[in-house]
């Protein structure tokens, strides 16, 4: 067990950190944002992380699979850009859709 005191020395942070990462990582079956949901459809892994948008059309066409989160909640993020009501020229808008 890591005390206070051990934590607060740089070496000893870093060293706690690349133990859990090496744990973590050799856990780890697949890294990725586009296979994962194969892997899971195939019962290649039993757990994954990623977008709602991939995993609830999954949840609805696989009965073995559901979704959880936990109680404390999820990250929620929008990729989306916007141009200001008061911006003018047509350069702010070229800026924005790259024409």
């Amino acid at each position: 067990m890591n005390t206070t005191l051990q934590l607060a020395c740089p070496v000893q942070i870093h060293a706690v950190t690349l133990q859990w990462a090496v744990c973590t990582v050799m856990q780890v079956r697949l890294f990725s944002s586009r296979d994962h949901t194969r892997a899971l459809a195939a019962n290649d892994v039993w757990a994954i992380v990623g977008s709602s948008l991939d995993l609830i059309p999954l949840a609805s066409r696989s009965s073995n699979v559901s979704i959880t989160a936990p109680v404390s909640g999820t990250a929620l993020w929008a990729d989306l850009w916007t141009v200001p009501a008061h911006a003018s020229g047509i350069s702010a808008q070229r800026a924005l859709t790259h024409e």
